[in-house]
């Protein structure tokens, strides 16, 4: 990522928030143990720097960015019944549901709090939208799970609301706070959308492909877990598995189901690769919106966000057999329902 400005003093004001005292203070302290990469955060000051400047108000968007995330996940946790997080025991496994439910509407609080210290009203705006957003797409994901007749369109507006809502109001909110500048708003809010569609997609499928340093076998939660993802809408579309996909759901054993005869089909049709071109027209479309600004250090450091993004899942093992030749030709015509994407 870079040397991004300001986010030293974004980790610092984590770490005091985190270090509270009363009956968050366990749970809070705990959670400051599994921190992530501070991506969002990133983009938040990243986006004010291209935009103007990195201002006391970029720096509070971007930690109260991070405590939405972070709260997101607590919370993702309790409806998941997540054991784990980050490699740690998540937070409902260590303390319980009552008290991770409790710590994510901390953070939540904590986040505005922040915000609404800005001067800029729109900052707020941007961030109650973007929460409101990740919301429904939490349910819609609640609602989605063991479907064999998502389509396409479902998959991308469920992702765009749960992952590239927040990402682009990152984006926004950074530009906001440096000069509310609407060009540079927009732009920076498309890249953002662009980037979170991309971010998820990969990550949906690194579920389903092994590591190649890891040597091991790919992890499948989000498939034994009946969440339905991009290569699996492909494989149900064009193989017809939608009733072996089914089957596999229902087997004996409903929570650990073989993936195996579908991993197969899932590369021997293609799906795979497929899944991995749409990230990838995602992540071209994000490059695209930042050749129109001055190429700067700012800019090459969001355009290594980019690259991290779509090096998230390796793309050597993934290649297309001529099943979909035919088939994969109109990925670069990818829509997201209700959202343009330049």
């Amino acid at each position: 990522m870079g040397t991004v400005p300001g986010l030293d003093e974004v980790k610092e004001r984590l770490d005091r928030l985190l270090s509270v005292t009363g009956p968050m203070r366990n749970p809070s302290a705990y959670l400051g143990r599994s921190r992530g990469k501070l991506l969002r955060p990133a983009l938040v000051l990243l986006s004010a720097a291209l935009a103007g400047d990195v201002t006391e108000d970029a720096i509070n968007a971007a930690v109260a960015v991070e405590l939405i995330h972070t709260a997101s996940l607590v919370h993702d946790d309790v409806v998941d019944e997540s054991d784990s997080r980050r490699g740690f025991p998540s937070v409902r496994c260590v303390f319980g549901n009552k008290t991770a439910v409790l710590l994510g509407d901390h953070l939540f609080a904590s986040a505005f709090e922040l915000v609404i210290r800005s001067r800029k009203r729109s900052v707020v705006e941007v961030l109650c939208s973007a929460v409101k957003a990740m919301s429904s797409g939490e349910l819609l994901n609640i609602e989605n799970l063991f479907r064999t007749d998502l389509t396409e369109d479902d998959y991308y507006r469920y992702i765009g609301l749960k992952t590239a809502s927040l990402m682009s109001a990152s984006c926004e909110a950074g530009a906001a706070a440096a000069g509310n500048r609407p060009q540079s708003r927009r732009s920076l809010a498309a890249f953002g959308w662009n980037l979170g569609m991309a971010y998820q997609i990969m990550d949906d499928l690194s579920d389903l492909v092994a590591d190649p340093a890891g040597g091991g076998a790919p992890s499948c939660s989000d498939l034994r877990s009946g969440v339905v993802t991009l290569p699996v809408i492909k494989l149900i579309a064009v193989g017809g598995w939608a009733e072996r996909v089914a089957a596999m759901w229902h087997s004996g054993a409903p929570c650990r189901p073989d993936p195996g005869p579908l991993l197969e089909a899932l590369s021997t049709y293609g799906c795979l690769s497929y899944a991995l071109r749409a990230g990838k027209s995602y992540t071209g479309l994000a490059v695209k919106i930042l050749s129109g600004f001055p190429d700067t250090p700012v800019l090459a450091a969001l355009r290594a966000i980019v690259r991290a993004v779509e090096d998230r899942c390796p793309p050597a093992s993934l290649e297309k057999p001529a099943q979909l030749e035919q088939a994969t030709d109109d990925i670069e015509s990818t829509r997201v329902a209700g959202r343009p994407l330049q």
